[in-house]
């Protein structure tokens, strides 16, 4: 081993000729290592902007417990020492020529990228690929940690299964996500994006995270990835297209105050986006658990006739003054009291979050009917009781009211808070249910009416997420 040598890539300088020994990561037994050799006769290519040259593959090696594939010395990096894993770094200088090289040889389909570790970048720019048969089989073969780190944060489930028939799309997909890594400072997702089969799969804004990336660039990558446009060759070519009329660069030289404008615009964006996934995805892998939708009928019959009061009495905020307003919308939340906060709250305003309070409500009454109990608990409650992963968190902690003082006749506020909300029950054994904690930063307008106070505009911020993992409650 040499001063070139690094744990991925071992510089055979020993043989005659000399060869480079770039690790696989499949140990060397069984028949993963046998379809791996088979194909590895079909070698790889140095793909550059505009020609290829073949790297033949002289041999498979059995070095330090794992496969290596040997072929002729080149110099350069793999992509697992390339990208950048900090936000704000300079793009990296061989982007654009990686894209080129991509651009041009995905559609012949012979040869693609495998993963990052075996992925190698000349200092020119040119990238080895390697034969499509061979990536395939290596990738099969990567040991489940391996290939959490190496392969899933750049790969969509769906689109690799339909690889054999159609490689392009599940190539693009992988291009993609490596350029939104090189332009962010981080993978697109932490683990394989199912976007077809997890809807929970969640991928932030490239301009969440750099906003000075081209507008175009990053609403291609983000619709890309995040399924809202096909995994073609067009979009690959667009975005190449607007680096060159950009003169190569892939960031603006934009004022700090519209590169904030720009953070908080997709980060709302994101925000919304959360809301409705995870609510559809809290009904989907919840019901089994709580209980058969023909229940809901003899349970909606239990709610006491005070419940549906007449539109002619006085709502429950009358007469609160504006911060006690304020005060009880948010701990209503706790409560799923969704007519207080249905009179707290102005024609238009907070309306998914009250459908979501009613709808939890309705559950909360059918499960404790079906089951004798409520799963639901405040976040404190939760804490308090030991986290039990049983029952369910929702609701808010840490509230901070600050008056902002008036404006025109109307009352302004800042609400700080964290809104606890589970991201679903587990559908089987193998899923682990998550309680998803968004720190919020809400900015409320309230307007005299004629009882009192009204909300009548929310203005909500995301400032961070946290995830909290749960095991699987015991049936």
């Amino acid at each position: 081993m040499t001063e070139e040598s690094t744990a991925s890539r071992i510089l055979l300088s020993g043989q005659d000729p000399p060869l480079l020994a770039l690790c696989c990561g499949i140990e060397p037994r069984g028949h993963t290592a046998q379809n791996v050799s088979a194909a590895a006769r079909r070698g790889g290519c140095i793909a550059g902007p505009h020609k290829s040259t073949p790297w033949p593959i002289a041999r498979v090696l059995r070095l330090e417990g794992t496969y290596y594939l040997a072929g002729p010395p080149l110099e350069g990096e793999t992509l697992e020492e390339l990208l950048p894993w900090k936000p704000d770094q300079p793009v990296p200088p061989w982007v654009t020529p990686f894209l080129q090289a991509l651009v041009r040889e995905l559609p012949e389909g012979r040869y693609s990228l495998c993963n990052i570790r075996t992925s190698l970048v000349t200092p020119q720019g040119d990238l080895l690929l390697l034969d499509s048969r061979l990536c395939r089989e290596i990738n099969q073969g990567l040991p489940g940690t391996l290939r959490n780190h190496l392969l899933e944060p750049y790969w969509n489930d769906r689109l690799g299964r339909e690889a054999a028939a159609r490689p392009l799309p599940a190539a693009v997909y992988q291009t993609a996500a490596i350029i939104y890594q090189a332009l962010t400072g981080e993978p697109p997702a932490k683990g394989p994006a199912k976007q077809d089969e997890d809807p929970t799969v969640e991928i932030r804004p490239l301009h969440s995270l750099r906003p000075e990336v081209l507008p175009q660039v990053a609403s291609i990558l983000d619709d890309l990835l995040q399924g809202a446009r096909p995994a073609d060759l067009e979009a690959l070519e667009l975005i190449l297209e607007a680096v060159r009329e950009n003169r190569g660069a892939w960031l603006e030289d934009i004022p700090h105050q519209e590169r904030q404008a720009r953070q908080d615009s997709a980060l709302e964006q994101f925000q919304r986006d959360q809301r409705q996934r995870r609510g559809k995805t809290f009904w989907r892998k919840n019901r089994s658990r709580i209980v058969v939708i023909a229940a809901v009928a003899l349970v909606l019959s239990t709610i006491p006739a005070a419940m549906i009061r007449s539109r002619l009495a006085a709502p429950a905020t009358a007469g609160l003054a504006p911060l006690e307003l304020v005060e009880g919308f948010y701990q209503a939340w706790n409560a799923l009291d969704h007519l207080f906060m249905d009179d707290a709250t102005g024609k238009g305003v907070a309306r998914a979050t009250i459908r979501e309070v009613t709808n939890l409500y309705v559950i909360d009454r059918v499960q404790t009917a079906h089951e004798r109990h409520s799963r639901f608990r405040t976040p404190r409650e939760w804490q308090e009781a030991g986290n039990p992963p049983d029952l369910i968190p929702y609701g808010i902690s840490n509230l901070e009211i600050t008056p902002l003082g008036e404006d025109d006749q109307a009352f302004l506020a800042q609400v700080d808070y964290a809104l606890w909300r589970p991201e679903g029950a587990a559908a089987d054994d193998q899923e682990k249910p998550a309680i998803i904690i968004a720190w919020t930063r809400d900015v409320l307008r309230l307007e005299p009416s004629r009882h009192g106070w009204l909300i009548t505009e929310i203005t909500s911020t995301v400032q961070e997420l946290e995830e909290i993992t749960l095991a699987p409650p015991e049936d």
